[in-house]
């Protein structure tokens, strides 16, 4: 007779950086270790170490889609830190600064009076790109301004953005390559106004 005893794990491996999708549910890898102990006798046993792997699952950000898209406080200076490792292109998305849409995650504002704003995408690891519109649906969106890269060596986006009252601004911000994705931090700031003479 042979005896089998399952050990709880005893070894992990770092999280695999790199999203995975199997039968269609997006997430994360974790490679597990256990060990399994047979025993023919109290005297007599062997220990194997059995590899496992697990499928991590995780939702998309919260503000995906465009229709679910998060509200920033236009006054003042307002940040949005955001993930988009797991974020999505929805069917009919445009373009967002000439660049198809990749891990896409929206934002909007609606000034209280007009004003200029100055809009910036700040990534940690990823080349972004962020265009704004105006609209009330996806597929009736109005193109406003739109960035890849705020300078040669600067991975970020950036808009200046002459904002009227009581408009809607909705803010895209996805990543120039579908295989980069990270943190990063979306800041809307009202510009310096010059004082009159």
């Amino acid at each position: 007779q042979v005896k089998v005893n399952w050990q709880p794990v005893v070894r992990s491996v770092p999280w695999n950086t790199t999203p995975h999708t199997v039968l269609g549910k997006a997430g994360w890898r974790r490679r597990l270790s256990t060990t399994c102990t047979t025993a023919r006798s109290p005297t007599a046993t062997s220990t194997i170490s059995i590899p496992v792997e697990l499928l991590i699952q995780s939702a998309p950000p919260a503000n995906d889609n465009f229709e679910s898209a998060l509200e920033i406080n236009p006054r003042g200076h307002s940040t949005a830190i955001f993930t988009n490792d797991l974020a999505t292109a929805q069917a009919g998305e445009p373009f967002h600064a000439g660049v198809p849409p990749a891990a896409t995650q929206w934002w909007t504002f609606t000034p209280d009076r007009t004003r200029n704003y100055n809009i910036r995408v700040s990534p940690g690891d990823f080349d972004s790109v962020m265009a704004i519109y105006t609209g009330n649906t996806l597929g009736g969106l109005s193109l406003v301004a739109q960035n890849n890269n705020a300078a040669s060596n600067d991975r970020g986006s950036m808009v200046d953005l002459s904002a009227s009252a009581g408009v809607t601004y909705h803010i895209a911000s996805g990543s120039h390559d579908p295989d980069e994705t990270g943190t990063g931090v979306v800041f809307v700031r009202t510009a310096v106004e010059t004082p009159p003479n």
